[in-house]
C-alpha cells in the first residue's frame, strides 16, 4: 500500500481476500484512506463482472475497462500457486497522474506484490504448527496477543475498525465448541483459546462496532448460550 502511495500516488488502496468458504465472495481486509463512495466489506464476484473478470480471468482492469459505476479506479489479483488469494485496489488517486503509464506502473507492482505474499504465505504455512493449537484453527493464545496488537496498529494507522469479543466457557468443553463456531463464521476472522480462563478469543477484522449486537446474538445463538459475554 505505501508503495503504491508513493509511486502511483494513490490515495485510497484496499485488499480484499478471497473468501476460503465461498470463493465468490471477497472480504475486505485492509484499507489505507478514505472511503470513496459505499462502503463496502464484502464483494460478490457473481453480481460484478469486472471483479468476475479480475479473480476468473485474472485480468488487472482500469477504471474504463467496465461500465460499473462502483468499480475501482485499477483492480488487480493476487496469486499464490496459481490460485486468486486477493485482490488489491485503488479506489482513489490523484487524477493529475491518472494515466496509461500509471496503470502500467500499477500491473509492475502487483506481481511483485503477488511473488512477496506468495512466499509469506508459504513461510506461514511451515510455521502453522507453532501458531495454532493442534488440529483446530484457533491460534495459540500468545500469537492472538500479538495478531489484536497488529490489528489495533492497523486501526490507528489506517483507519480500519474492528471487533474484539471474549467468551467464557460456561457450560461446554473448548473441543465441543471450536468446529462449531468456525463452521458459521467468516474465513478472516481469528479466533484463540485461552487455557488458565477457559475463555475464547474472537477478532473480526474490518468489522464496525456497530455490528456489535448481530454478531453477539449470532454467536450466543450457534454455541446454544454454553457461553458467557466477557467485557473487553
Amino acid at each position: 500500500m505505501g508503495i503504491l502511495k508513493k509511486f502511483v500516488n494513490a490515495t485510497t488502496v484496499s485488499i480484499y481476500t478471497v473468501d476460503r468458504k465461498n470463493a465468490d465472495l471477497l472480504r475486505l481486509k485492509l484499507r489505507m484512506g478514505k472511503v470513496i463512495g459505499k462502503d463496502i466489506r464484502t464483494i460478490d464476484t457473481m453480481h460484478s463482472n469486472g471483479f468476475k473478470r479480475v479473480v476468473g480471468n485474472l485480468e488487472i482492469l482500469k477504471w474504463n475497462d467496465t461500465d460499473e459505476a462502483d468499480f475501482p479506479l485499477m483492480s488487480a489479483p493476487i496469486q499464490h500457486d496459481d490460485s486468486v488469494i486477493a485482490v488489491i485496489n485503488i479506489e482513489d488517486m490523484d487524477f493529475d497522474v491518472l494515466s496509461e503509464y500509471a496503470f502500467n506502473l500499477f500491473k509492475v507492482i502487483v506481481e511483485w506484490v503477488s511473488r512477496s505474499i506468495g512466499q509469506a504465505i508459504f513461510v506461514e504455512t511451515q510455521l502453522r504448527e507453532d501458531k495454532y493449537l493442534e488440529e483446530t484453527n484457533f491460534l495459540k493464545y500468545s500469537e492472538f496477543e500479538s495478531r489484536l496488537t497488529q490489528e489495533r496498529r492497523r486501526e490507528s494507522e489506517f483507519g480500519l475498525e474492528f471487533l474484539y469479543l471474549k467468551y467464557h466457557l460456561t457450560e461446554s468443553e473448548f473441543e465441543d465448541v471450536h468446529g462449531n463456531l468456525s463452521s458459521f463464521m467468516r474465513s478472516v476472522d481469528v479466533f484463540s483459546y485461552e487455557d488458565e480462563s477457559n475463555t475464547i478469543h474472537i477478532l473480526l477484522p474490518a468489522t464496525p462496532p456497530s455490528a456489535f449486537n448481530i454478531i453477539n446474538e449470532r454467536i450466543l445463538k450457534n454455541l446454544e448460550y454454553k457461553v458467557t459475554l466477557v467485557n473487553t
